[in-house]
């Protein structure tokens, strides 16, 4: 009886000593990854949600709606990482303009009404006598060639998208 009673108390011993062992080096590996800035253990945990891969499937690049303009002409792209263009009760002002790929679009409503701007997948409603400032660049959401712009009410504009020229 003293034999088996003291060969269980050896296993006790044996996995209680294999448990500290495995304890004291958590704590050692956690205390040296403190220590030199980097997580060590627990290992990072890395989450993707539903909305982040909707958002990848949406950034696929819009195929142009043709090569050249409806209106024939197009006002030269401006030096600047903004292009803006103007909403009128008449014509918006340009028709038509040609960006690059790094800049983004301003649209200013100087109408009386609010209107609904669309382009690609995207679409924003703008306040009367307000603007809108894309938050993506012309390269992320279209190719290169000429991408109409649809303005609830009033005439639409287009961007001939040149690429990185």
């Amino acid at each position: 009886m003293d034999l088996k009673l003291d060969q269980t108390t050896d296993k006790t011993r044996t996995i209680l000593l294999w448990v500290l062992i495995v304890l004291f080096l958590t704590v050692l590996i956690g205390i040296v990854g403190v220590f030199f800035g980097k997580r060590i253990f627990p290992p990072k945990v890395i989450s993707v949600s539903v909305s982040d891969i909707t958002d990848q499937l949406q950034n696929v690049l819009k195929e142009p709606d043709s090569q050249t303009p409806a209106t024939g002409v197009c006002s030269e792209p401006a030096d600047t990482d903004l292009v803006s263009v103007s909403v009128n009760v008449d014509t918006p002002n340009s028709r038509c303009i040609k960006v690059f790929a790094y800049q983004k679009l301003q649209v200013v409503n100087n109408t009386d009404q609010t209107i609904t701007l669309s382009i690609a997948n995207m679409s924003t409603a703008i306040l009367p006598k307000k603007d809108y400032i894309s938050d993506k660049i012309f390269g992320l959401f279209l190719e290169p060639g000429v991408h109409r712009v649809s303005v609830s009410n009033f005439k639409n504009f287009e961007i001939w998208q040149l690429g990185n020229d």
